[in-house]
């Protein structure tokens, strides 16, 4: 039995080596680099959420556009394949990303397996804190409060941590990654500059990490980081991007919409108010 888990540790290990890039110049393994050293504690948090009643909720917050909804697909995949090499059964598409806080619940309700990948993406206006008594919002904190024993994975993808409700932050989470993007000198392009992505940095919960969500001047980070390194930007092949793209643009006509009918509907009952009083000719 010790020899069989040894095996299965190194063919893990193996597994998210090659996965991550975690290799130096020679091809040897190399666990100081970032993105390997991150997949070695997802496996770590993900075999304790299998094998010892818990669960694991990951933050994903950064800029627009600068990859944390890539690096939530990649995080899953690894799972994914994680839970496929230990024989436990796991199922990973498009589905498993979703829009709304409703899609979300029900989907992690439906769920059949433990470890399966919950993805809540473009969480910003679904999970702002400045509106922590929507509806939405205490729907979402309420559920991921008690849905431990479910023994699930979760990932919210948003632009800053700071946007969520406190219990979320504080108490939930395993890892707060910031994914950043910045401009860098290239001289083989036109302007000169470059648009860089992927690299990013891990918050673990600590002083500095509560003192940075409480502060007053918003939106301050921590300086001290568990975690920094750099991912590719390789689509994992378990997701559609077509479906995924049609899946965004569905979301965002039907919010649109609805954000529509409700001004029209103010503005009709206002009318309607300042008819009500007009004097009768």
């Amino acid at each position: 039995m010790t020899c069989t888990r040894y095996k299965l540790a190194d063919s893990t290990d193996k597994l998210i080596l090659d996965y991550c890039n975690g290799k130096d110049r020679y091809g040897r393994p190399d666990w100081s680099e970032g993105w390997a050293y991150f997949g070695k504690e997802v496996a770590r948090l993900l075999e304790v959420a299998v094998y010892q009643d818990d669960d694991v909720f990951f933050i994903f917050d950064g800029h627009e556009g600068a990859g944390k909804s890539l690096f939530m697909r990649k995080t899953a995949a690894l799972i994914h394949r994680l839970l496929i090499h230990w024989n436990k059964k796991s199922e990973l598409s498009t589905k498993n990303i979703h829009m709304t806080v409703d899609e979300y619940t029900k989907a992690s309700l439906k769920a059949k397996y433990i470890g399966h990948v919950n993805i809540l993406d473009e969480a910003r206006r679904e999970l702002n804190r400045a509106t922590s008594q929507s509806i939405t919002n205490r729907k979402y904190t309420d559920y991921i409060s008690e849905c431990r024993d479910t023994n699930q994975i979760h990932m919210v993808g948003l632009p800053s941590f700071h946007d969520l409700d406190k219990n979320l932050v504080l108490f939930r989470q395993k890892f707060i990654i910031h994914v950043k993007k910045q401009m860098v000198i290239d001289k083989t392009t036109i302007t000169g500059t470059r648009l860089e992505r992927g690299k990013f940095v891990c918050y673990m919960r600590n002083r500095d990490l509560i003192n940075s969500y409480f502060s007053k001047s918003r939106y301050t980070y921590p300086k001290k980081y568990a975690i920094s390194g750099v991912f590719d930007g390789i689509e994992p092949i378990e997701f559609s991007m077509r479906e995924y793209k049609e899946q965004k643009k569905k979301y965002r006509k039907e919010k649109y919409r609805k954000q529509r009918e409700k001004e029209l509907g103010k503005r009709q009952a206002k009318k309607e108010n300042q008819l009500q009083y007009l004097p009768d000719l």
